[in-house]
């Protein structure tokens, strides 16, 4: 239904997935679907009075999925929430480690699949997905993988956790495409073109271009740095052949459909 990679180049770790979103029976409900998010990590201290409003920990884990629309995307919105106002119950002001908030995500995953499995079935009630950040205790990135599975009377869900793979090698990929997506990425290394690097990148989007049902519409792209997860604009033509170009998240023209925000705009950095 999907395909997404992760993989760390340098001192960054990428994100990238399609937009298609395809239901169980084939059709295509959108070509501009969110399947990677922000997700924001906000610890708050008391002030004065007692009361929690005085912000000691910020920064911003990514999560993306593959599968099951409705409770992939309800686990991503109700941890976002949850996690942007966190208080101790203890006199320790460190923040949860990266561990912690993956246990979270394990737990409201398996919520969230089990009830979509009682109101419909497994294949429909299950996805697989990722949690990504920097760690600020070992100072290294780290991914957590989550994953749905058939159970003997409902899902269930198990959480690892990843191995960090060389350059461009990628970390971990989700979705239906994997097979199509590993024979890319190898055609790809193998070529003696010039390579710009960004290879999984290039590969989604030569698969984005084969016009398959299930993988489809634009291509995603995220950043983790140490500073923490940032979604990524692409910017491209906004018609083939010619040279305007334009700001697109999830295939979507921030600025000739979305404009203004009364006097802001969309400030996302954008990448080609």
């Amino acid at each position: 239904m999907t395909i997404v990679a992760i993989w760390q180049e340098g001192a960054f770790l990428w994100t990238a997935a399609d937009t298609r979103i395809v239901t169980g029976s084939g059709n295509v409900k959108t070509d501009s679907g969110s399947k990677i998010f922000s997700i924001p990590i906000i610890c708050f201290q008391p002030d004065s009075e007692g009361f929690f409003r005085i912000p000691s920990y910020n920064t911003t884990y990514g999560f993306a999925f593959a599968g099951s629309v409705l409770p992939a995307s309800m686990t991503a919105i109700t941890a976002a929430t949850l996690l942007s106002a966190l208080i101790p119950t203890s006199e320790s002001r460190a923040p949860p480690c990266f561990e912690h908030i993956a246990v979270l995500f394990e737990r409201l995953a398996g919520r969230f699949m089990q009830e979509h499995y009682r109101a419909h079935s497994i294949p429909d009630a299950l996805f697989s997905a990722a949690l990504f950040g920097w760690c600020g205790y070992e100072r290294i990135f780290k991914v957590a993988h989550i994953s749905g599975h058939n159970g003997r009377y409902n899902a269930e869900v198990a959480l690892t956790y990843t191995s960090p793979r060389h350059d461009t090698e990628p970390w971990l990929v989700l979705g239906s495409g994997k097979i199509d997506f590993d024979y890319e990425l190898r055609e790809l290394q193998s070529s003696k073109e010039p390579s710009a690097g960004r290879l999984p990148l290039r590969a989604i989007e030569r698969m984005i271009g084969k016009g398959k049902l299930d993988i489809g519409g634009a291509i995603s792209v995220g950043i983790t740095t140490c500073s923490g997860f940032r979604p990524f604009l692409r910017v491209a033509p906004r018609k083939s052949g010619k040279s305007e170009a334009g700001r697109f998240y999830n295939g979507i023209d921030v600025d000739n459909e979305l404009g203004l925000i009364g006097h802001y705009c969309v400030g996302n950095a954008g990448i080609a």
